[in-house]
């Protein structure tokens, strides 16, 4: 059902007549370029793809935290919760910089504030996927003799070995 949206959308952007030049010095705004129906299927699928991220984001951050609550967690799962509501809350405001340039108008506000959404969706990522300091993920050789007993240099060289 999603692929029959995404290709009729496709296909009416593709023979989609433009209105007007597309400017090459500015962001161009949908409404001066096209007309209603590829405005219309690009809010529906807008919405539709902002809708499914922040739902399944707050369902996981949810999940993970009820599962907290019981001791029923993964380790990191503190980490994923908050990189969970990341991920909502730049989807939230990357959404809503389609709201300032479609109803507001105003270009830069939308640029912003989309930028700003990309980078708290993209700290969400570095949030999940960064790799927690545990001291037992060490070398062997490294804990049983303790760091301050070892030079760095040694240190380096001995965990190259491992």
């Amino acid at each position: 059902m999603i692929g029959l949206f995404v290709a009729f959308a496709g296909g009416v952007l593709v023979v989609a007549p433009l209105r007007a030049p597309i400017p090459r010095t500015t962001l161009a705004q949908g409404s001066d370029v096209f007309g209603p129906i590829p405005q219309i299927l690009a809010g529906v699928a807008s919405g539709a793809g902002a809708m499914i991220v922040v739902a399944g984001a707050v369902w996981s951050a949810l999940r993970l935290a009820a599962a907290r609550r019981r001791s029923e967690a993964p380790p990191a799962s503190g980490r994923l919760v908050l990189s969970n509501a990341l991920i909502a809350a730049g989807t939230l405001v990357a959404g809503a910089s389609g709201i300032l340039n479609s109803v507001l108008d105003a270009m830069t506000a939308f640029a912003l504030t989309l930028v700003a959404g990309i980078s708290v969706i993209f700290a969400g990522f570095l949030v999940a996927t960064a790799a927690p300091h545990r001291p037992e993920a060490m070398p062997a050789s490294i804990r049983r003799l303790g760091p301050r007993e070892i030079p760095a240099q040694e240190l380096a060289r001995r965990a190259s070995r491992d």
